[in-house]
């Protein structure tokens, strides 16, 4: 009997030992979860900021060059007045240099028909010797319209409007010579691009939740694991 009581008083006083042991896991427990759970807390009421580096895009404007063909006109001459027959006018009276590539135009009105002419030197020698031209760059014969002759070769020309011979006089309105041709020009216009900048932001490191989630983790597994280890020693 004595056997007995003894055994008996030996296994309560083990059960105490490990109730107070249990007791002392639990309080940590409950600690760790409160303490984890304060610093979730002031994670975001005082957070631990930390500096990084923000990618940005910043627009800025480059003035970029381009190539542009535009259209030129320059008036020559211009001219009006009575032409008496075996007369003519011819616009500029020296005539004007041209060089290839551009377009000679002549255009006229009038009261009655005239002759009107583009020649180039050689063709108006010609015409000044015989009063008509036999060979020319363009032609007509109207009282009014417009001839245009595309110069395939550098030289003097000139823009004639004359009068038959024996023919009753012409009142002309005007006639007027133009040069007219493509110049490619080079211009600038602004393009809107974009450069990366790197500033500087500040921003929350989530250093106290992340440290408190892993408190709150250690508080809940430890009562967890000894209740297991527990029972693996009762089998």
């Amino acid at each position: 009997m004595g056997i007995v009581h003894k055994t008996k008083f030996k296994d309560n006083e083990k059960k105490k030992g490990l109730g107070k042991k249990l007791k002392k896991l639990l309080v940590i427990s409950v600690l760790l979860v409160i303490l984890g759970s304060g610093l979730c807390l002031v994670n975001f009421v005082f957070p631990y900021m930390i500096t990084v580096q923000e990618a940005v895009q910043v627009p800025y404007i480059e003035q970029v060059p381009y190539q542009e063909t535009e259209n030129r006109e320059q008036i020559l001459h211009t001219e009006s007045g009575i032409i008496s027959g075996g007369y003519y006018f011819t616009l500029p009276p020296d005539g004007v240099y041209i060089s290839s590539g551009k377009t000679l135009k002549l255009s006229w009105s009038a009261d009655g028909d005239l002759r009107a002419y583009i020649l180039t030197e050689t063709q108006f020698q010609d015409f000044q010797d015989d009063g008509i031209a036999s060979n020319y760059e363009a032609y007509a014969y109207a009282r009014e319209g417009t001839i245009s002759a595309h110069i395939r070769h550098n030289d003097r020309y000139y823009t004639t409007i004359s009068r038959p011979l024996f023919s009753l006089s012409v009142k002309l309105y005007q006639a007027k010579a133009i040069l007219t041709w493509q110049e490619t020009v080079t211009k600038i216009r602004n393009e809107t691009r974009y450069r990366t900048e790197y500033i500087p932001k500040e921003v929350n490191s989530n250093l106290y939740l992340y440290s408190g989630l892993v408190i709150i983790g250690i508080g809940v597994v430890i009562p967890i694991l000894e209740r297991q280890k527990g029972k693996v020693k009762k089998l």
